[in-house]
């Protein structure tokens, strides 16, 4: 039983996770078309909501969504790296 419970709340967490990475997405998706808010929190969304939507694509073996996720990481880590710089 507590086997159960574990498995449950680990998969009960990865979702929620996967859930909150979209939402980070669609929030610097609305901070960048409305011309809002801080580059570098628009790029730290964009950084967690990929890594964690990958994630769990990669657990589920979604790869094409593991793919998308995967190069947005590597945009969002580019545009963080060159807002550091400025």
């Amino acid at each position: 039983m507590k086997s159960f419970i574990n498995e449950q709340c680990k998969e009960n967490c990865l979702e929620v996770c996967g859930w909150l990475g979209s939402l980070s997405i669609i929030t610097a998706y609305i901070c960048i078309t409305s011309e809002t808010g801080n580059p570098l929190f628009i790029d730290s969304m964009n950084l967690y909501g990929s890594f964690s939507v990958g994630y769990l694509c990669y657990l589920k073996k979604v790869w094409q969504g593991m793919l998308l996720e995967v190069v947005w990481f590597g945009i969002s880590s580019y545009s963080f790296i060159d807002h550091m710089i400025d």
